[in-house]
């Protein structure tokens, strides 16, 4: 599956921007999210992993598939980065524990 992203820096008119792909081969792919001072994309896949895509490319970034139920409409379904990620490294995801 390959996942396409719309970047904006600045108020655009919507119809000059042109979706591009910037990554192939991601599995179930349900969120996408950046990091303030990071130039990195974080994917998360619905199966329980995140990848980041730099410059085309996707890195595994962490894998906690051992921790989620991925069946049906389960899954890891977002992430979200701490305000001070840049200082502390901390974010957040939101998943569907394999024991419920």
């Amino acid at each position: 599956m390959a996942i396409g992203v719309l970047l904006a820096t600045a108020v655009v008119d919507a119809a000059a921007l042109q979706p591009r792909v910037v990554a192939t081969g991601l599995s179930s792919p349900v969120a996408v999210a950046g990091a303030r001072g990071d130039a990195r994309l974080f994917v998360a896949q619905k199966g329980g992993s995140i990848v980041t895509v730099a410059n085309g490319s996707a890195t595994e970034y962490l894998n906690i598939t051992s921790l989620v139920a991925s069946d049906s409409e389960r899954g890891l379904l977002g992430l979200a980065f701490d305000s001070a990620y840049r200082t502390n490294g901390r974010f957040y995801v939101y998943y569907i524990d394999s024991n419920t």
